[in-house]
């Protein structure tokens, strides 16, 4: 019992200071520095098959010394594999050529403001309702006036598009921390 404890106890250890893979996004003429981890967002495009551009958006989930891995396993959700075009993607780091690194609070900020934008044009609509001069017709046009561009302002702060391109200076690497 006690070389089972101590087996359990040294491979909880070792799997703790394991070393993880990250790729580090390098601006040698601006010195900027950004890491991605598994369990970041990471919004990329890259050459595809056949050299085609693509762009994806999706949580890191695996990196070794020339791939990516973005999004689940079709197996661990019952919405990808109903939609196997956001399922999972291997990526060569080498055929990166833009990228942008989607921050926890960027994401979050973003929802609440689409979430804030609905609960506001629904309470305008109910305030505009109960105006007796307004029409059916003016009413639908106000508020989706006001839904979409309250929705175009917050994709126009928060764009989801890649940010930076690989050839203005940025060199990637995999390093294991």
């Amino acid at each position: 019992m006690k070389q089972i404890l101590s087996f359990l106890l040294f491979y909880c250890s070792v799997f703790a200071y394991a070393q993880q893979p990250v790729i580090v996004f390098k601006n040698t003429t601006t010195n900027k520095v950004i890491k991605v981890k598994p369990g970041n967002t990471l919004s990329i495009q890259y050459n595809g098959y056949m050299g085609q551009s693509e762009q994806f958006k999706q949580l890191v989930t695996d990196i070794n010394d020339s791939m990516i891995t973005l999004g689940y396993p079709l197996s661990a959700s019952f919405l990808n594999a109903i939609d196997k075009a956001n399922g999972p993607k291997q990526i060569r780091i080498a055929d990166i050529t833009r990228f942008r690194k989607m921050t926890t609070g960027r994401q979050l900020a973003k929802a609440i403001l689409k979430l804030s934008t609905a609960v506001g044009t629904y309470i305008l609509a109910v305030k505009l309702a109960k105006q007796p001069d307004i029409s059916t017709g003016e009413l639908l046009l106000y508020t989706l006036g006001v839904g979409m561009g309250s929705a175009t302002l917050v994709e126009v702060a928060f764009p989801e598009h890649p940010k930076y391109f690989i050839k203005d200076g940025w060199q990637v690497t995999v390093i294991h921390e």
